[in-house]
């Protein structure tokens, strides 16, 4: 899959967790989501580890770091 759409994924992950937590959203939120569904093999493996990384990072260190990371590193990456 192209990483221009895990990412776009990754972002639909952010948004609907923000709807559905409310005020209690944390990034944490997400992953927990992908790993509680994780065991349906229903993406590509690359695809799944890609995600499954951006997910944590996004736990891990925060919204704003890995958005920088999405936009500045591995969008740009993959572009040329």
């Amino acid at each position: 899959m192209p990483v221009k759409y895990v990412a776009e994924m990754l972002m639909d992950r952010i948004a609907a967790s923000k709807v559905y937590k409310g005020k209690i959203y944390t990034d944490a939120d997400p992953l927990l989501y992908f790993q509680s569904a994780r065991e349906i093999p229903i993406m590509h493996e690359n695809t799944r580890k890609l995600l499954l990384r951006l997910l944590t990072m996004l736990a891990e260190q925060g919204e704003k770091k890995t958005f920088a990371y999405v936009k500045g590193t591995l969008l740009k990456k993959k572009q040329k």
